[in-house]
Parts: C-alpha cells; structure tokens; sequence
C-alpha cells in the first residue's frame, strides 16, 4: 500500500504553493504601493477574461486531446461522467441543508452554495495522483498517471457542463443583493448632498444629481460614481440629468455582462466547454489525435501552441486568487462572519466527502457493474480524491469576470481558510481512499 508519508508530504506540498502564492498575490496588490499597485483590480478583471476566453481553453482541449482513448472510454471514463454529476447533485443537497439549518450570512449565501457544491477538480487532484502513481503499489504500471489525467479532465468535462450554466445563474442572480449595501450608501450620499449644498447657483442643479444618485443605485453602480456625482455639484451639472441617466443605464446593461442564454446553449457556448469538446473530439478521432498531438503529425505545430498557451492557465487562476486577497480591505470584508468561514470549511471539507465517500464505498462493496463503478483502481482513486478536496477556484474567476468584487472577496478569504484545513482533511481522506482501494 501507498505510504502515508508520501500522501502527507504531497498534500502539505500543494497547499504550501498554494499558501506561496496567496502571499505573493497579497504583495504584489500591495506593492510598490496601494494606490498603484502591480496586481491592481482591473489587471485582476482582464486576467480573468484572458483564463476564460484563452488559457483555460487551451489548457482543457490540449490536455483532453493527448490523454483520452477509447480503451479509457470503456475502462472507466463513462463512469466517471456519472459519478462527476453524481458529486455535484450530492453535494448541492448537502450545501442547501446547511443553507437552510445553519444561520449563514445573507450576502454569502450564493458564493457558500457554489463552494459546496464544486471541488476543485483539476489542481490538486493532478498534484495528489501524480505522487500516488509514482509510488510502490503504481511503480510497474506505466501508464497509470496517464490514466488518472485523462480521468481528472474526463471529470472535469462533466463538472463544466454543470459549472458554467449553474455557477453563472446563481452569481447573476446574486447581483441585486450583494449591491444591496452600496445603494443604502449611495442613498445615504444623496441625502447628505441635499443637506450641505448650499443656495445659489450649486442649489440649482441638486435635483437632477441627486436623481442620478438615486437611479444610478437602482443600476447597480458602485458607490465610487455616486460619490464622485455628489463631489461634482458644482461643477458638472451641466449635462442634462435624463442623458447622463441613459448613460449609466446603458453601462449597466452591457451586453457581455448579462446572461440572456438558455442553460443549455450558455453551456455549450462556454470558451472553456468548447475547449473540452475539442479536445474529446480530436482525441476520439485517432487520426486527428496522432496529427495534432504526436511529434511525427503534420499539424503537430499547432498543438504545440495550444498547449503553449494553455500552459499559464493554472498559476493565472492561482494569481487571480491571491491578487483578490492582496485587496487593501478584503481581508476584513464586511458581512462575512467567522461563523460562515466555519460552517463553509465544515461542510466543504468534512460533510461532504464523509457523504460522497460513504456512497462510493457502499457501491465499492456492492459489485456493482462496470458502467456505474469502474474495475480500474486508478479511476476509483480519482473519484475518491476529487471527491475531497476544497472549492475550485473558478468560482472566483467568474465572479471577477462579472464584476461582483464583495462576492469574490468573501470567496477568496473563504478559500484561503478551506486551503489550510485542507491539509488535514484531505490527507486523512486519502489514506482511507488507499486503505480502501490500493491495499
């Protein structure tokens, strides 16, 4: 059996990067100095849009591309595809539960879902299983990382299809209320507008600002452009209060910004999704797979460069992360409780594979056909690791590419916690996993 030595060092290793990066990303949205730091908010915003329209593509179809085979669809695969919806659906429940039972705060309760309800299914699982089939018990299967890779990002496939559509969903519809506060202050800047102006010719334009206060906080704006309408009472009331209205409405409603898509087609449509199908289809045609992918194929080139450009996709998600909980003030984020980081780690990191790996090891023990539990102890093992690990980092991703920065504030100072504890948990979680599958 696989030592506990070597599950504990390479658990302790990955989230010791993890923990580097955290504070590099604290230090470089600090550094050389708070106003204009290195990793500034809207560096974070394009960094998001470039992992989800370009390295997180890449990634996905080059890897999907190399690893995946017919004899791995027959193997295991399909199960996989079950067993990735079958985590999620459980794990939902579980997170909802919880919503339900447990007094979390109202402004996380979206982000606290999504954190139950998706692991992170590619970055540490990868670190984890690579050690795993590096040990005694793999040492004369060659192709066992081979295989857990191509199960990883089988899983993820899965996983996206669910992710994209739902995580999108839940975070649009989170808007309203997690600009909730910054309306109260706008408000609350109006009134003290109306209170200080003084009469004359300042008096003269209160109304139209102050009526621009008011609706742009029905748009959603940040507290920032009421701020910054009230400081220019006098000197910016000339532009008609209805155009600069229509202005802001419009900003608001950007295009890009809303979701007017059906699940299914949002789904489909995702740049992330569409690498992984690409990649599922090219390696599925061996033809196609031994030119795109093998040295000898004439289009090699280019998959070379899609693997070049995939390859930042990792330590870009990493960055965003740290950068967001480099933020001057995230750390302190209003209307997240210590209780909710407690309940989230709980629930996460304890609840949920205790649950998922007691229905594995009751299907483990019924004999079970091949299409719904695989015969190969690889598949098994990485079913059983991703079944464990903290919340996937996408999360946080997609709120930035939203715009949503209380939400992926809250996310980051959750996740730095989860990322801890997970020491512990996941180790332990392993070593029954090996115990159970690998003795």
């Amino acid at each position: 059996m696989t030592s506990v030595g070597s599950v504990l060092a390479t658990s302790c290793a990955s989230t010791g990067t993890t923990v580097v990066l955290y504070l590099t990303g604290i230090a470089l949205a600090r550094l050389p100095s708070e106003e204009e730091p290195f990793l500034h908010p809207k560096l974070l915003t394009d960094l998001s849009k470039l992992w989800l329209y370009a390295f997180g593509p890449c990634f996905c179809c080059h890897v999907i591309g190399t690893a995946v085979t017919w004899q791995l669809l027959s193997d295991g695969i399909f199960s996989v595809f079950i067993w990735a919806f079958v985590h999620i659906a459980i794990a939902g429940i579980i997170g909802e539960a919880v919503l339900r039972l447990c007094p979390v705060d109202e402004s996380f309760r979206a982000g606290f879902l999504l954190s139950c309800c998706f692991p992170n299914a590619v970055a540490l699982p990868i670190v984890i299983l690579e050690t795993i089939c590096k040990s005694e018990r793999f040492e004369q299967d060659k192709k066992a990382f081979s295989r857990a890779s191509a199960y990883v990002f089988t899983y993820t496939l899965a996983w996206g299809l669910v992710f994209w559509p739902l995580a999108t969903h839940v975070l649009q519809s989170s808007q309203p209320l997690a600009e909730a506060p910054r309306k109260e202050e706008a408000i609350a800047a109006a009134t003290r507008a109306v209170i200080v102006v003084a009469e004359g010719d300042q008096g003269r334009g209160v109304q139209g600002v102050v009526l621009d206060v008011l609706m742009s906080a029905q748009c959603g704006s940040t507290v920032e452009r009421e701020a910054e309408a009230c400081r220019g009472l006098g000197r910016e009331t000339a532009l008609p209060s209805r155009q600069r209205q229509e202005e802001k409405s419009s900003e608001a409603l950007t295009p890009s910004e809303t979701c007017t898509q059906g699940p299914i087609k949002e789904a489909l449509l995702n740049p992330v999704n569409i690498g992984l199908l690409t990649g599922l289809f090219l390696a599925l045609v061996p033809s196609l797979q031994a030119e795109f992918f093998r040295p000898s194929g004439s289009l090699h080139w280019l998959g070379n460069a899609i693997e070049i450009i995939g390859s930042p996709t990792v330590v870009v998600s990493q960055f965003i992360l740290a950068g967001t909980l480099g933020q001057p003030g995230v750390l302190t984020t209003k209307g997240l409780s210590c209780r909710s980081i407690a309940l989230l780690c709980g629930t996460r990191l304890v609840l949920i594979p205790s649950a998922l790996c007691g229905v594995m090891y009751s299907v483990e023990k019924s004999n079970a056909p091949a299409w719904l539990w695989p015969d190969d102890t690889i598949c098994k093992l990485v079913l059983w690791v991703t079944a464990t690990v903290p919340s996937a980092q996408s999360i946080v991703v997609l709120a930035q590419r939203f715009g949503l920065a209380a939400i992926s504030a809250q996310l980051v100072v959750s996740f730095a916690w989860q990322y801890l504890a997970a020491v512990a948990t996941v180790t332990g979680f392993t070593c029954v996993g090996l115990a159970v599958f690998a003795a």
